[in-house]
């Protein structure tokens, strides 16, 4: 009985940690569209898989942003905004061992629009 709870656990922190890393690499996507169509700056915002880290690059600016070593960006192409924030739509795929989420999403006005969001156990 208690071999099952600690994996049942273990499953709910890597649910957890999954998730946390999502809402955060969207909430810094999120704020480069803003200060990109604020400041009306171009920008791309990398991922770097030997970090495991995101970063942001513009003009005389930089930012980053490190996930958890438990959570990797597949197949991320860099994210490249105009002066007005504008991000094409795309799709994001966050994957732990057993875990992934697909984060469907465009932004415009610094607002994410997420659509179609896939949770998959695999």
């Amino acid at each position: 009985m208690m071999i099952f709870t600690y994996f049942s656990l273990k499953d709910v922190e890597e649910q957890e940690v999954l998730n946390t890393n999502v809402n955060t690499a969207i909430q810094f996507i999120g704020r480069a569209s803003r200060y990109s169509g604020v400041n009306q700056v171009a920008l791309t915002v990398k991922y770097y898989e030997s970090k495991n880290e995101l970063v942001l690059v513009a003009k005389n600016y930089s930012r980053r942003v490190a996930l958890d070593p438990r959570v990797k960006l597949m197949r991320f192409s860099n994210i490249v905004m105009g002066p007005n924030g504008y991000l094409s739509p795309r799709t994001i795929t966050f994957a732990t061992k057993k875990y992934s989420r697909q984060i469907k999403m465009q932004m415009m006005w610094g607002k994410i629009i997420n659509g179609n969001e896939r949770v998959s156990t695999g």
